[in-house]
């Protein structure tokens, strides 16, 4: 302000330059943190990935969007269209004699309709241990455990998503020593396992009692397939969100070389020395602009925080630049060497 007015206007404005640099400072000095608030419900996500959805509309050439589009969209409708029966899924990384499918189906079916799938390949050496998107989808996991544990066994029992009710089976054919057994495989996991370990010891007689807490978990169908929608839900959402982010700063690339080029060549014929950061001002000011409808942001006071905090420092920058060039212009006319130094 004090650079404008005394610049261009020829009005003594110092005290004024001070004074808005210390309201300026004040409001500036506050700590930001940005975040982003996740929907809590399954509505709040199937909204979200909708928006992301329009914002590809959006900014997605006419040519390439129906296409592309309408993968996405299917794939939201397919989630949102899930329903039962429940997925529960049987899994081992090695080739085990699992319990026999039919028992245990009558075992823990109940009233409710289940889809029972045994899944015994998963890799003893991975390079990604990436929790196959097949067993994502499930409702309920079973991890069959042969002991001892091993590292592999461990490394998947730790992909296993937080949020998918899961349960480890142990098989074990030690009656004696399985106490021992038990506390050191609780020692060996992760917490969340805690509680959620069940002794198998091969012969099926005993199944109905082993799978009791399971079939309590699938008496409420409704809550279990809530959840798994939901997760899979945020899993499309982050899909979707990456890809929107690399369109979004393609389409930036192009806003920033182009508010370059005006800034170049507003400083290049720029009069006054002070009309620099007037013109920078503009148009950074312009290209915040452009930012905020690619990144569908809305306008708000945390916002235009940080886009002052960052215009605020460049002002500093310059000013700072420009009143040391000053100096050191009016002494270098004192001599003449100094000044074609």
């Amino acid at each position: 302000g004090q650079w404008v007015l005394s610049d261009l206007v020829h009005f003594p404005g110092g005290g004024l330059g001070i004074f808005a640099l210390g309201i300026g400072y004040f409001w500036l000095s506050k700590s930001l943190i940005g975040k982003f608030e996740a929907p809590t419900t399954v509505q709040g996500w199937i909204k979200r990935c909708q928006e992301v959805l329009a914002q590809f509309e959006a900014l997605e050439d006419k040519d390439d969007t129906p296409k592309k589009n309408v993968d996405r969209t299917v794939a939201l409708k397919n989630i949102i269209d899930r329903k039962e029966p429940q997925k529960i899924a049987f899994v081992s990384s090695n080739d085990l004699d699992f319990p026999e499918k039919h028992l245990v189906e009558t075992t823990i079916a109940g009233s409710n309709s289940l889809n029972l799938s045994w899944f015994s390949s998963l890799p003893l050496k991975d390079k990604s241990w990436v929790w196959p998107n097949s067993l994502f989808e499930q409702d309920l996991i079973v991890y069959v455990l042969p002991l001892p544990l091993k590292a592999s066994d461990l490394l998947w029992l730790e992909k296993v998503p937080d949020d998918q009710p899961s349960w480890v089976m142990a098989s074990s054919c030690d009656m004696n020593d399985w106490d021992d057994q038990l506390n050191a495989l609780e020692a060996q996991l992760p917490h969340r396992w805690t509680k959620r370990i069940l002794r198998w010891n091969k012969p099926d007689k005993d199944i109905s009692k082993l799978l009791n807490p399971i079939r309590r978990v699938l008496d409420q169908p409704r809550r279990n397939l809530a959840l798994t929608r939901k997760r899979m839900l945020i899993k499309l959402h982050s899909s979707l969100q990456a890809d929107l982010e690399n369109l979004r700063r393609n389409k930036f690339r192009i806003i920033q070389q182009r508010t370059q080029w005006v800034v170049a060549g507003a400083v290049f014929a720029s009069p006054v020395p002070s009309t620099d950061l007037l013109a920078l001002s503009v148009a950074n000011g312009l290209m915040i602009k452009e930012m905020a409808s690619i990144w569908s942001c809305p306008w708000k006071a945390q916002s235009l925080q940080i886009v002052a905090r960052q215009l605020a420092g460049v002002a500093v920058a310059q000013g700072v630049v420009e009143f040391s060039g000053h100096a050191l212009l009016s002494v270098a006319k004192l001599h003449g060497s100094s000044w074609f130094a």
